[in-house]
Formats: structure tokens, C-alpha cells, sequence
């Protein structure tokens, strides 16, 4: 079988929705098909990732073809302002989805992130899957590609209830976690390696500070934290992760609170490292607030890795957290440091718990593999595929 798959997306970056792309590749291709990724030529600006290949930057086995489609590319045109720029980025998205449509117009099925690559596949009749991360609103051109698509995968039943009502074949695929997150060595040699204290007790958060221009909740952890210190002896906390600006917005408030000798911002670390920062941890958090976003649309990838390093999870109490921890975390209300504050207080004080509830939330992520996500979304693509019996 051959599959295709499209992404409006420059790769590598830092944030989350690369390593899905890049992990999901990989997997898609250790099923015994022959897959090819058609990306953007857009230039990478950051000095880190500039001569770095997709395969190494994530970790990944070269057994997929990498394309490149052209494009208009508006990273210099930043000056324009959001509304021109927000334009300038759909007539290139709009010119990036009709040159992949054209050159893979003959390829057997198409798996996309791209709605109008979806959109033009399906008015032509030819088979194409649809991967949706967020809400979709009711539109009639959504309406029309509900009665047309061969399918849509996506990563929460809520990103998924628009189209089946729709009557439109529709699977749930949670994000997942690959084998390199589960431990790989233990914490003495993990802090070693950074070069972090044996003693203190490390709270961490490692992920993006932020996702689609909405904060993640870590001034309330930097609050629960103050608090925390005021009853606690030899704690830190590490927050691995970027972009520079809110780093700096939220050092000014570490520096109010005169925590500066308790709190260390890393900044965004290279993929590989990440299992690292984990293992090093002894609590590892997800302070997101009561967005619609965060509570029903996200399928986090840092939950399934913070579940396979076998570490206590602090979690805002979500549906999308919920859902896949189960009773395998504490949970606080979102927005409410003195509620954080308490619930890591919980796992601070019960060593016993903490460690149960990392072998449990580990054993889930056993179950939620990048490996078993593309069995399953591959088994939905031939049961949806036009000659299927």
C-alpha cells in the first residue's frame, strides 16, 4: 500500500504538532507501506534547526520520503501586521494545498492536516483522510466535505462529534508516545547528565508555554509554587520549554516572588533531551486553564509522555485530562494555584501514592504507542477506502 501524506507545516520546530507529524510517519511506515510526506519549502529561520534533517531532529528511522512543494514563504513580511499577514499565509496555504493536489493528484489515498487539500480531493472524487486538532464550525462548505471525505481522524471525541453527526466516517485517534520516553535510565544518572542537584525535590513542566497564542497556566504554577516553598524545604522547579518572550515575562514574576534561586527556565531543548528532563523529575505538572481548547479539543502530546516516564502527574482537572489519565493523577481546579498548590502538596508528602500512580499512568501509556495509533487509523483507511468490500 502506498500512502501520501501532506502538511502545511515547516519542519523541524519546537512545537508539538512536528513530533506527531514526524512520529506518526515513522509508524505509518513500519506498517509495510510505502510513505511519502510532502512538506512546504519554506526556510528555516532558526540558526538550532537550520542544517539539521527531519530524521534526526525527532528521532526518527529514515523510512519515509521527504518532498518539498513551493510556496510563498511571509517570514520577512512580519512587519505587514496580523491582518495582512493572516491573508499573505492563506494565499500561501491556498497555493502550497492546489500544487500538492495537482502533483498527487493520481496517488491512491492522501492523508492530510489540510482541509483544502481534503476539500479539492473530495470534489474530485479521489480517496483522502482528514486529520482535524480543533472545533469545527458549521459551515456549508464543512457540510459539503462531510458527504464527500473518505474520512476524518480526530484526536478527541469532540474534534470528531461535528462530522458524525454529519453522518460523515469518523475515528477518535488520541495522540501517543514513542518508546524513547519510556525510562531509559534512572534519576541520579538523568540529573547527572543535566547537571542538576541529587537533593532538591524537582517539580517540572516541559512543554511549550504556549499553543495557538493562549497561555498554559504557568504563572498559576509559579503562584503554587511560592506557596509550596512557604511549607516545603529543597524544592525546584524546572520549566523546560519556549518561546523567549514569555520567558522572560514569566522570570519578572519569579523575580517578584524572590523565587530566582528556586525556578529554572531551560528554554526549548532539542527532542532527544526530553526523555532526560523527565526522568530527572520527581513530580511533572499540566497547569492548563478552562479553555474550550485545553478542556475538550487538545489531546496533549507531553501527557502520554509524562505517563510513559512512570513520574506522579499534577493535572488540571480537563476532560481532555481526564479522559486519558483516568485515576492515575491528581487532579486540581484549573486557575487555582491554592488547589495546585495542595494537590502536589499530595505527592509530596505520600511517597507511596506517588509511586503507584506512576506505575499505573505508565501502564496506560503502553496501550497509546505512535505504533498502535497507525495500526489503527490504517485499518479505519481500508475499511473507508472506495473498493472496500
Amino acid at each position: 500500500m502506498k500512502l501520501t501524506y501532506t502538511v502545511n507545516a515547516k519542519l523541524p520546530t519546537q512545537k508539538a504538532h512536528g513530533t506527531q507529524i514526524a512520529k506518526m510517519c515513522e509508524a505509518f511506515a513500519s506498517q509495510d507501506l510505502k510513505l511519502t510526506l510532502y512538506l512546504p519549502s519554506r526556510k528555516q529561520t532558526n540558526d538550532s534547526r537550520k542544517h539539521i534533517s527531519i530524521y534526526d531532529y525527532y528521532s526518527v528511522g529514515k523510512n519515509f520520503q521527504i518532498k518539498k512543494v513551493f510556496t510563498l514563504d511571509f517570514l520577512d513580511y512580519s512587519f505587514l501586521g496580523k491582518k495582512i499577514l493572516s491573508l499573505m499565509f492563506l494565499l500561501e496555504e491556498t497555493i502550497f494545498s492546489l500544487l500538492v493536489f495537482l502533483i498527487t493528484y493520481s496517488h491512491p489515498v492522501v492523508y492530510t492536516r489540510t482541509k483544502l487539500v481534503a476539500l479539492l480531493r473530495s470534489i474530485f472524487n479521489r480517496p483522502v483522510f482528514l486529520e482535524v486538532h480543533d472545533f469545527t464550525v458549521n459551515s456549508s462548505i464543512n457540510r459539503f466535505l462531510a458527504k464527500r471525505i473518505s474520512g476524518i481522524i480526530g484526536t478527541t471525541p469532540a474534534n470528531t462529534q461535528f462530522w458524525r453527526q454529519l453522518h460523515a466516517p469518523a475515528l477518535v485517534a488520541p495522540n501517543a508516545v514513542s518508546q524513547e520516553f519510556f525510562p531509559r535510565q534512572p534519576r541520579h544518572l538523568a540529573r547527572s547528565q543535566l547537571n542538576i542537584s541529587q537533593q532538591d525535590r524537582l517539580i517540572g513542566y516541559i512543554g511549550n508555554l504556549e499553543t495557538l497564542g493562549m497561555k498554559k497556566g504557568i504563572d498559576n504554577l509559579i503562584e503554587a509554587f511560592s506557596l509550596l516553598c512557604q511549607i516545603h524545604q529543597h524544592l525546584h522547579l524546572l520549566i523546560v520549554g519556549g518561546p523567549q518572550d514569555l520567558i522572560n515575562f514569566y522570570q519578572q514574576q519569579v523575580i517578584r516572588l524572590n523565587l530566582s534561586q528556586q525556578v529554572t527556565f531551560t528554554g526549548a531543548k532539542p527532542f532527544s533531551q526530553i526523555p532526560t528532563y523527565l526522568q530527572a523529575c520527581d513530580i511533572l505538572t499540566i497547569p492548563f486553564p478552562n479553555q474550550p481548547h485545553f478542556a475538550h479539543h487538545a489531546s496533549p502530546i507531553k501527557l502520554y509522555e509524562y505517563m510513559a516516564s512512570g513520574k506522579p502527574i499534577v493535572a488540571s482537572k480537563l476532560p481532555s485530562h481526564t479522559r486519558v489519565l483516568k485515576d492515575t493523577a491528581v487532579y486540581f481546579k484549573p486557575g487555582d494555584s491554592h488547589s495546585l498548590a495542595l494537590a502536589i502538596t499530595t505527592l509530596i508528602t505520600d511517597k507511596t501514592l506517588a509511586a503507584r500512580l506512576g506505575r499505573q499512568s505508565q501502564k496506560l501509556a503502553q496501550k497509546n504507542t505512535w505504533n498502535s495509533r497507525a495500526v489503527n487509523i490504517l485499518a479505519f483507511i481500508a475499511q473507508n477506502l472506495p473498493n472496500h468490500e
